[in-house]
């Protein structure tokens, strides 16, 4: 499955939203016909929904020597 849209259109809230990171303000979500609480990412993958972000968000920025060493 894939999510498409304009640049500003919601993807990556909804995505975030999905995949545990953010909790929405109002609305359900229902997966198979059945509503869910998707309170961690955690929760997420027991549903078998996942996330590949387009940027990296577990570390902070290395310098390239740093990346180097790293690898």
């Amino acid at each position: 499955m894939a999510l498409l849209g304009e640049n500003g259109s919601g993807k990556t809230t909804l995505m975030n939203m999905l995949s545990g990171i953010y909790k929405p303000d109002r609305g359900s979500i229902f997966v198979e016909g059945k509503e869910v609480s998707i309170d961690s990412p955690e929760d997420a993958k027991k549903l078998g929904i996942g996330m590949v972000h387009q940027h990296f968000k577990l570390v902070d920025v290395f310098c390239a020597a740093d990346n180097i060493w790293m690898g």
